[in-house]
């Protein structure tokens, strides 16, 4: 029996690969420290950046305001995204509140520089949780 090599496969066999979703990326980028604090500063560094605009299937017309909807959709849950684990969103959120321009983005675009005011999404179900039990 004949094995076939990679250069006799059809172009359609390389377009079956399922490409990573942004939470993939992102979460690629994450550094868990053996003392359970976690890194997350390298999800905003020109690295991440780069590799998600790799990954989309159409490069976006607005590629560093869709970058920033994408990641601040996972930190908040919102536009259907899968929201960061709690320790992920916790350190995230400290670098987001800062009022200083992405790391990815210095130099050309001031994305960052008046800070991230919303909630996380761990954040806000903590904060329900809380108003709910004190109002029972």
């Amino acid at each position: 029996m004949e094995v076939e090599n990679e250069s006799s496969l059809s172009p359609v066999w390389l377009t079956d690969i399922k490409r990573a979703t942004s939470y993939q990326i992102f979460m690629e980028f994450v550094e868990y420290r053996p003392d359970g604090s976690v890194l997350t500063e390298r999800m905003l560094s020109r690295e991440c950046y780069n590799k998600w605009i790799d990954s989309r299937q159409q490069p976006p017309s607005k590629p560093e305001s869709s970058f920033r909807r994408a990641l601040i959709g996972h930190v908040t849950g919102n536009d259907r995204r899968r929201p960061f684990p709690p320790v992920v969103e916790e350190s995230l959120l400290k670098i987001l509140r800062r009022k200083e321009v992405w790391e990815c983005f210095r130099g050309f675009v001031p994305i960052g520089q008046r800070g991230f005011r919303k909630q996380g999404y761990h954040e806000e179900n903590m904060t329900s949780a809380e108003e709910k039990s004190a109002n029972d």
